[in-house]
């Protein structure tokens, strides 16, 4: 279908130089502690990977 957008796959990975070219237009939302992101219909969490801040795609939060 042309012009559709692939939908994230749960725990797709991004960089912080990645998030931050899609993450300038998303909101956050803190849940039982916890800080998620939402950038149109995708949810990220940011985590620590090898000493690296990533953001991870994660179902949204309840």
């Amino acid at each position: 279908m042309a012009g559709a957008t692939a939908a994230a796959v749960i725990g797709s990975v991004l960089t912080t130089d990645q998030f931050n070219t899609v993450g300038a237009s998303c909101g956050s939302l803190g849940v039982d502690g916890v800080l998620y992101y939402q950038c149109g219909d995708t949810w990220y969490q940011q985590a620590n990977q090898n000493g690296q801040t990533t953001y991870v795609v994660v179902n949204p939060p309840e």
